[in-house]
Parts: C-alpha cells; structure tokens; sequence
C-alpha cells in the first residue's frame, strides 16, 4: 500500500513539477533561454511612417541578437543587438536596430511558453514607448514592435517592426560555458559559411551523416570549414564523443589559385584552435589536381597549427604535396588520436622548388612531399597515436608519417613553385643532394638560413602496409631534423624493414605489452610509466589500443529495467524503490526520483533515463542505489567511473555529487553543472574514491546528490536526468 500510496503522491508532485518545470523544457524547445537568432533579410523589416513630410520607408534587417530568459523570475533580456536597418539609399549609414528600440533597455516578461512581451522606452528624451513582443515557433521567432510618440506629437515618426529570426545552429551562445550547438548537417554547413564564427565555442550534440544521398546533402569540392589558410579556424570544436559520417570532398583538374584551398573536415586550423572528442568516419577524400598551390589533405583537417586531441578517422584520403589519414600538415600538436585511414599521395604534374637569395638560385623537383597514414608532413608534435591504414605514394611516404621535420631554408623569401617545362630564366642550377643540407660540418649561417621547424613524434606506431618510390619507411618515410622518440612499426604487416626512424618489430612483438611498457608507454594497470592509464591491450589478439575507443564496460545502471507497475504486481520493479530517495525523509533529503512518463523523449541512449527532482529548501538532495551484484570494480583494470546527466539552464546552480559506500564524495568541477541542458558525461577516476579509503573490490553503494552535503545550507529547486552509469577500465 506504501508504494501505490507513494505512486499517486509522486504522480501528484511530478505533475506540480510539469506545470513548473516542464514548461522550462518547453522555452528551450522553442528557443527560449541563452541563445543567439539570426534575422532572415527577407522577412524582417522596419516600417518608418509619419513626420510632417508624411514618409512612408522600408528598411529590411540584417544581423542578429542574443536572448537571455530566467524562466524562475518569467523575465527576459536581449544581451545585446548587432542589426542594423538596411538603407534604400545606398550613401545612407545603416541605423543600428538595437539602438532603434532601445532593445537592451527594455524590460521583458515571459506571458506563456510562447510569448514574451517587452515594454519600454527610446533612449532619447522624446518620451517615446515601445512596445515588442517576440512569438516562437519550433527554432524561429516572430518579432512584432512599435513605437509610440507622445499625445501631440504629429512630426513625428512610427517604427514599425514585423521580422522573424532563426535560432542560429541549434541553440547556444559561441561562448566557453554556452557553446553554439552542433546537431544537424544543415548546423555544420552553416559554420562552414559563417566565418565571422570561426573564434567560437561549439558543442556536437549528435551524430551527423552527410551521405551525398541524403536530402540536402552533396560532394563537396573543399573543406567544409575554414577551407583557405586566410581564412582559417581559430575557435574549439567539441565533438562530445559524436561521429560525422561519409564525408566525401572530391576536386580534379588544373587549377591556379591566389589563396591555397587545403581539405578535410577543417581547411586550416590555427594556433589558438583546438578540436576534440571527434570522430570521422567513412571520410572520402580525393584530390587529384594539378596546380602551384600546395594542397594538404586530412580526414580531420588539411593543415592543424593548433590542437587535435581524442580524435580519429576512417575510410580513404588521396591527394597530393601534403596527405594523411588524419592531418595533412602538422604544425600543432596531435594526441591520443587515430585513423584507420587508407592513404595514397598523388600529384599529377611535378615541379622545381627554387629559392630566391641563393648564389645563383637553387632548384629542387618535388613530388609527393609527405604522405603519412596519421600526418602526412610533421612540424610539430605527434604523441601517443597510432595509424593501420594502407599508405602509398612516389616520395616521403611513412605508415604514421611521410616527412618529419625540415631542412634548414635560405632567407629572405619562401620557396616558389615553377613547372618543370617553364621558361624561367634560373641562372646557374646546383644539383639536389639532400647531404648538402644535413651535413652536420655544413655551417648554417642564421643570417642567412631559416632554422626548421621541430618534428616531434613518442610513444607512437604503425601496422599498415607501405609502398613508395623513394624515401620511404615503415614508420617515417623521411626524418628531417626531427626527432623519433619510442616508437614502433610492424615490419610484417607494413612489409618494410626500414623506417628513417623508430623501431621495427614483429607482430608478435607489436601485440605484447612488455615492448611498449619497458618503452615507458603509459598502460592501464601499471603505475610505473604513469597513473594517466593512456594504453590498453588484449595480448595476443591485438595492437595497443588508446583508453577512449575501449569497448569493455561493466553497467552499473542504465535504467532500462524499472517499470510503473504497483508494487503487488510480480514483475514491478519500481524505480524509487532501487534508488532510495528523501520521499520518506523530506525534511532533510529534497530528492525524489522517478516518473518514467517522461524518459522515453530525454534519454542519452536506450528508453529511459532517471528524472532526479532536487529541492535544496532542506540543504540537500539524494538517492542512493545499494548493489546487489557486480561489487568488485577493479575486474579487467576498471578504473573510471562514468556518469551521463542532463540539466537545463534555469536550473538554480547546486554541486554536483557521487558517494561510494556512503562516505567518500566526489564534486563535479563544474559548479553550475544543473545548468548544463545537452547531455553530458562525467568521468571520475575511481582513484578519486580510493585515496578516501573505499575498498574499490567490494562496492556496496552509490548515491547522486545535489547541494552541500558536509555543510548543508538551503538552496534552489530542479531537475537533472542520469542515464548510462557504467565503469571502464579506461576513460571512454
């Protein structure tokens, strides 16, 4: 009787909970919250009337607004406005909407879940009201406003306002703690187009397939963002563990270009970028082209000056000067990543490298100059990576890398490209003899050299098969004042016995823990090299695989197995009756869990999640799940704990908290983490809870919590969803 007792109150206060909160989800739904709208020129318009003149003007609209709403107080703000009214006379300065309206200044209130109702006045001292009302609709919102001069103001003039807005991608700021949200094709063309964006923040919240068979999609000729080195991405790019799939750039012919077009996901990413948790998979790539620019081509991206981290690429990459798997150029730094990619360099008509300042010019012929199953050419870092794919090419071809590091080069001026059949007048030719430049007796005179830029590889490897016409390796197909460090190829599969650099073995060897881990490799299970856990293997069956793509896990709850059956029933399996809640203890544990009516629409994977009610009015919220199996967490090197919860962004801010055995907490480090409102996955090293004295083999509970759970003090009321509670012997 306690439970279905327990089942109508829930019900009852779970409803007060929908027509509170649900309505929250409801302003996200339609765009309401901190977010960034685009207004559609064709669509959106100010009307300018009256005067003693008796004008009668249009002026469309172009730019955009951030809207900011705090559904707890039902008000709303415009952050700010960068629009501005486009003049019919083309001399005419565009006024500047914001300013029109006064916008910023203008106090908002939230009528229902589709309204929004704004009331003030201009800047001026006119005395003039405005009034403006925003209508939503799925991603879109409809502007209406007017102002209102004065009794006995006849001279002058009336704005009206009729405009409809965009939510720009799906949702968010571009900001670090509210990035733009990433979730359909149609969201990652648009970032592509938007270069104004390219220093923003994003966030994938879904997998995105661009098969040029689906609607809207097609074969691309270039990158898809930041194509042009002018042009290039300086923002961060979080593929939150999503995947974009068949991705297919294809460019032929002879061409000549003033700016260099390089390929991949990303054209050019610069210094200040950073692109992470992304994978690509069934990239297809090829760039077969004649020209005098030099096209780098990655599955990930064609040049990267910046940071690649935790990410990897599947399928085939052709193309010319500068190719790989993964990243064409490297100037940054690559880490824990991988491609499985196929790898062929191509380059249709060769040409002379010559150098202006030399004593009588000098001439080199080039062809494919790097051609790498990770990195085809590498300036910068590579660390703790690996390639399998086939790779081929004429020249510096390397199963991880083709070319590392670089020759010292003559100043003032970079190399020019010159066909081989051109009639440049050159002066006196110097035969190309790669000693000349590595001699280490050759006095480089920094007046007059360039020092290279600094190749840098460790703790990598490589298993796919190598062919090339000249300089060619297993592992590095040249190394040019670059430095190798700790790392393999398989002179079985790669069928090669050489490499400029790194160290061959056999399979046998490539597929036994000992010959990375007396290299120092950092593994799961040793603390010796590290406690960062950066390597796993199945010995015998396999190469080292890095921790993020491992597939073992051990399910601690994904929430599948609850049902709202009574409780007199044999198959109910209540949910608050596994995670123990404060239902029973109200006045001092906010919690109550439960109401599976709503997880079949929020969930991280699977039918259902956990909908976890906090009101810290007591101090504290949470629930507690006591195991009944699967007590020993240190099985097969388990060593991370991982937690998928969503919030949403009018939630009041509380900690965020995990207990083991009912003492030893942990905190999210995100302080505003009931605000986050797209799943996202918390990640705690199990060591966490055993430097507190948890017995990590005999696992008896876990709780969730909210608030401050040592010095409780009253706080604010929410909801948060968990999904996916689930243990991996490396960090996913």
């Amino acid at each position: 009787m306690k439970g279905v007792i327990k089942s109508k109150i829930l019900l009852t206060v779970l409803l007060l909970i929908k027509i509170y909160f649900v309505s929250l989800p409801a302003y996200a739904k339609y765009g309401i919250g901190t977010d960034t709208y685009v207004f559609l020129a064709d669509q959106s318009n100010v009307i300018k009337t009256g005067g003693i003149a008796g004008v009668h003007e249009t002026y469309p609209i172009q730019g955009l607004f951030k809207l900011k709403v705090d559904a707890n107080a039902a008000v709303a703000s415009f952050v700010y406005v960068d629009a501005f009214l486009l003049s019919p006379v083309s001399s005419s300065p565009p006024q500047n909407l914001g300013e029109l309206f006064n916008m910023t200044e203008l106090e908002g209130i939230v009528v229902d879940d589709l309204l929004l109702d704004f009331r003030g006045k201009t800047a001026d001292d006119t005395n003039t009201d405005i009034s403006l009302k925003l209508t939503f609709t799925d991603d879109a919102v409809r502007l209406t406003g007017l102002t209102i001069p004065p009794p006995g103001s006849a001279d002058f003039f009336i704005f009206n306002l009729e405009a409809i807005a965009q939510k720009k991608y799906s949702g968010g700021t571009g900001d670090p703690n509210n990035p733009y949200r990433i979730a359909t094709a149609e969201d990652l063309m648009l970032l592509g187009e938007s270069t104004e964006d390219y220093d923003k923040h994003f966030v994938m919240i879904d997998d995105i397939d661009f098969d040029p068979n689906l609607p809207g999609r097609k074969v691309f000729d270039r990158a898809i963002i930041g194509s042009s080195g002018f042009f290039p991405f300086t923002g961060v790019f979080d593929g939150n563990g999503h995947v974009i799939s068949n991705l297919n750039i294809q460019r032929s012919g002879l061409e000549r270009f003033i700016l260099p077009i390089n390929h991949g996901l990303f054209g050019q990413l610069q210094s200040e970028a950073e692109v992470r948790n992304l994978g690509v998979n069934d990239v297809n790539i090829n760039i077969s082209v004649s020209s005098d620019d030099d096209y780098k081509v990655g599955g990930i991206a064609g040049v990267n000056f910046g940071n690649v981290i935790q990410c990897h690429s599947t399928g085939s990459v052709s193309g010319g000067e500068f190719v790989g798997g993964l990243v064409g150029h490297n100037g940054g730094n690559v880490a824990v990543c991988y491609s499985t990619c196929a790898v062929t360099g191509i380059r249709m008509i060769p040409y002379w490298i010559v150098w202006p300042g030399w004593p009588g010019e000098r001439l080199v012929e080039a062809g494919e100059g790097g051609v790498g199953g990770l990195v085809g050419y590498n300036t910068g870092s590579i660390d703790m990576s690996y390639s399998t794919g086939a790779v081929s090419g004429n020249d510096c071809v390397g199963g991880l890398v083709g070319a590392n590091g670089s020759y010292p080069i003559p100043k003032p001026m970079k190399p020019i490209l010159v066909p081989i059949d051109s009639n440049l007048p050159l002066g006196p030719i110097f035969p190309f003899d790669p000693n000349f430049f590595i001699d280490p007796n050759f006095p480089v005179d920094p007046n007059f050299f360039v020092l290279p830029p600094f190749g840098w590889i460790k703790n990598c490897y490589a298993t796919g098969s190598v062919t090339g016409g000249k300089r060619f390796g297993g592992l590095v197909g040249e190394n040019k004042f670059g430095e190798v460090v700790t790392s393999f190829w398989d002179i079985e599969t790669s069928g090669q016995t050489y490499s400029d650099s790194g160290i061959g073995k056999t399979t046998y060897e490539m597929q036994t823990a000992s010959t990375f881990l007396e290299a120092g490799w950092d593994f799961v299970g040793e603390t010796e090299n590290g406690i960062e856990d950066i390597w796993w293997i199945d010995e015998g069956q396999g190469y080292p695989r890095l921790w993020w793509e491992d597939s073992f896990f051990l399910v601690v709850d994904d929430f599948e197995s609850y049902n709202d059956l009574n409780e007199e029933e044999p198959e109910s399996k209540l949910i608050w009756n596994t995670w123990i809640d404060g239902f029973d203890n109200p006045e001092i544990n906010g919690s109550v869990v439960g109401g599976d009516y709503w997880t079949a629409t929020i969930v991280h994977s699977g039918n259902q999640s956990m909908p976890f009610y906090y009101n810290n009015a007591v101090g504290k919220s949470e629930a507690t799940f006591t195991l009944t199996s699967n007590h020993d967490w240190t099985i097969k090197g388990l060593n991370t704990l991982t937690i998928w919860f969503r919030g949403n962004a009018n939630n009041p801010a509380e900690t965020m908290y995990v207990v083991l055995n009912g003492s030893a907490a942990v905190n999210h480090d995100n302080p505003n983490a009931t605000q986050v409102d797209i799943w996202m996955e918390w990640r705690i090293s199990l060591r966490e809870f055993y430097i507190q004295g948890v017995n990590l083999a005999n696992v008896n509970s876990i709780t969730l919590g909210f608030g401050n759970r040592d010095n409780p003090q009253p706080g604010g009321s929410g909801l948060v969803y968990f999904d996916d509670i689930r243990l991996y012997r490396s960090s996913p």
